[in-house]
This record gives structure tokens, C-alpha cells and sequence, in this order.
């Protein structure tokens, strides 16, 4: 009887400690700026340890082997009465950078309310060019997610992200929690299994999600095409978190610029190159360019989404082909919807 009582006490504890793990409109809203990293592999198989579905489950993913992963910068950034273009709706923004590759980026659109978090939509660049994806009403998370969740979400891309139209549902359940182990430390964690199902039967997949309360999200593991096993061991790709390069607090504000401005190029004269710096006191879409005193473009420096903050660009002294610019008097300028300013700086061989 003694041993049967024990047994139920340990039960009865770890029941009540993994229904703790639950992830809630206040857990994603209480930071207006969050900034991290995470890498991505590229090698088209990850050999992975998912294991079964419950609660208490422990992955080691610290030592898996990623190939030669692209390393990532992501902001997750509070736009409410801010600059948005796109998708007005939306209340937050997911936005991604490719580290060594500064003409790529992706920016995420989501609207999170005390009932779910909702993914209206993204907007891709490539340096070329940018196309933007609307995935519609009801591509989403509840909130609270907890273990044992289950739901449908539905996912149409009607601006054809990717060159064709998706129409895709999303068959969602938080089967696992537990703690994920990855090469940044050790984190509580929910676990959604997810099933996609492209709907004229060209596609079906599997994904995992491993989330978190204070940092979301913090790793994919992605099933290769058409495998729907459920503890599949070969992924095509697994991305995950490294870390946190900064956080701020609604209540702080400290270090965000009040307005505008464009600085004056350091040094001037120069040769052969000279940094210009700007401030940007709320998310915006805007470009820093050089121009001849005639107002033929020389070189675009910076083209897209922008986060508060000061920014610094570096002018090297050559044009879109890496030509060498010739001495001279040249205009750069900062131009949003908002704001736009122009310098001159002297450029001398």
C-alpha cells in the first residue's frame, strides 16, 4: 500500500510540473525588442533522435551533425503604430538576416492576441528583388499552448512566395514536453508535432517545433518530403537557437532615438573609405544610397526593413560593380516614407 501511495505522489508531482510548461499571450509580449541568433543546416540530412511522444522527455541535439550551417540574426520586434506597409494588422514582426549575405531578408508578420498567436503573412528579399506571402486568417497558435493541445491551421500563400500557390493544411498537436538540449544550453520545452498537407496531394510533410516560454522558439526538425513517419531519424534540415544578442523591455526605451537623423560622413574628405551614420526611432522601410551631384545613383548601401536604433553604413568608395569611384563631390541620402535627408561628402584619390 505504502509503495502504491509513493508511486501516485511521484505521478501526481510530475503531472503538476509539466502542466507548468504552457506558453501564453504575456510570454510573448513582454518584450518589444528581442534580438538572437540561430544556423540552419544545409547538408539535406540530419541524423536526429526524436523520440516517442509524453511528458518528461529529454533531446540532445548539441552534437548533431549540421554540416556547414548558415548562421542567422533575427529581431522579434513590437510594430504597434509603427510603419507597416504589408500587413497593417499585424502587431509584431519575426525579422531574419542571413549573416555575410546583407541582401537577404525575411520578414514575418504576426498578430498575437490573448487567444492565439496568428502568422498573416511574410515578405522575402534577396538583394534582385522582394516578393511578399499572404497566408490569410487562419494559419495560427492557440493560446495558452499547452501539452496535449490539438488543431487545424491553414496556410494560403496567394502571392505565390515561392513561384506557386500553396494552399496547405497544418495538422497540429503538442504530443511531447520536456527539456531540449542544444549547443546554447539546456531548455524547458513543448513539443508540436506538425503534419502538412499540400491540398492537390503534391506534398506531405512532417515538422517538430520545440518551444519555449521566455524564448519561443528554439528549434525545427523537418522530415524529408513525403516521409510522415513519426520518429523519423533522417531530417532534411534542422535549424536551432545559439543565443540572445539582446533584449529590451517595453518600459525601456533607453538608446532608441527620438527622431530621424542623418549624420555626416566620418572622415571628410576620405580615402578610401568613410562610415555615415543614421537614426531610425521606429521600425521602417528605407534606403541609404550614394548619388553624383548630378543624381545618378552611384552604389545602394542598405535597402529594406530597418530596426530602431543608430545604424552605421561604410561607403568603400565604389559603384554597384565595385568600380572605383572617381574623386569628387558625391550626395548620399536616406529616404523612407516618413523622412528623407541628403549630405554631400568629397571623395579624394
Amino acid at each position: 500500500m505504502k509503495q502504491v501511495c509513493r508511486i501516485l505522489v511521484i505521478a501526481c508531482i510530475s503531472v503538476h510540473a509539466y502542466a507548468q510548461i504552457s506558453i501564453q499571450a504575456g510570454d510573448l509580449t513582454k518584450y518589444n525588442r528581442a534580438a538572437g541568433t540561430y544556423q540552419q543546416s544545409t547538408s539535406g540530412s540530419v541524423q536526429v533522435d526524436l523520440k516517442q511522444p509524453g511528458t518528461g522527455m529529454y533531446w540532445d541535439f548539441s552534437a548533431l551533425n549540421m554540416g556547414s550551417p548558415i548562421e542567422f540574426d533575427y529581431t522579434f520586434q513590437k510594430i504597434d503604430g509603427m510603419e507597416n506597409p504589408y500587413f497593417p494588422q499585424a502587431n509584431y514582426v519575426m525579422i531574419e538576416h542571413e549573416e555575410g549575405n546583407p541582401g537577404w531578408a525575411a520578414t514575418s508578420y504576426v498578430k498575437i492576441t490573448d487567444e492565439k498567436l496568428q502568422i498573416i503573412g511574410k515578405k522575402m528579399e534577396d538583394g534582385s528583388g522582394s516578393s511578399q506571402s499572404q497566408h490569410g486568417d487562419n494559419y495560427y497558435y492557440p493560446l495558452a499552448l499547452e501539452y496535449g493541445a490539438k488543431w487545424r491551421s491553414v496556410r494560403y500563400d496567394t502571392l505565390a512566395l515561392w513561384g506557386v500557390i500553396e494552399n496547405q493544411s497544418y495538422y497540429n498537436e503538442v504530443d511531447a514536453c520536456g527539456t531540449v538540449k542544444l549547443p546554447a544550453g539546456e531548455f524547458d520545452c513543448l513539443r508540436v508535432r506538425t503534419s502538412i498537407v499540400q491540398e492537390d496531394g503534391s506534398y506531405k510533410g512532417l515538422k517538430y517545433y520545440f518551444l519555449s516560454k521566455d524564448l519561443l522558439l528554439l528549434a525545427i526538425v523537418t522530415g524529408q518530403p513525403n516521409d510522415t513517419t513519426y520518429n523519423f531519424s533522417n531530417a532534411v534540415g534542422v535549424m536551432m537557437y545559439t543565443g540572445f544578442t539582446g533584449l529590451r523591455r517595453p518600459h525601456t526605451q533607453t538608446g532608441t532615438p527620438s527622431s530621424f537623423r542623418l549624420g555626416q560622413n566620418f572622415p571628410n574628405p576620405f580615402n578610401p573609405a568613410t562610415t555615415i551614420s543614421f537614426d531610425v526611432p521606429q521600425l521602417t522601410y528605407g534606403e541609404l544610397a550614394v548619388y553624383t551631384v548630378t543624381g545618378k545613383k552611384v552604389k545602394t548601401l542598405y535597402h529594406g526593413q530597418i530596426l530602431p536604433g543608430t545604424h552605421k553604413a561604410v561607403w568603400d568608395g565604389t559603384d554597384e560593380k565595385g568600380r572605383q569611384a572617381g574623386t569628387g563631390v558625391y550626395i548620399y541620402r536616406f529616404a523612407s516614407r516618413s523622412y528623407s535627408h541628403s549630405r554631400r561628402m568629397l571623395l579624394i584619390r
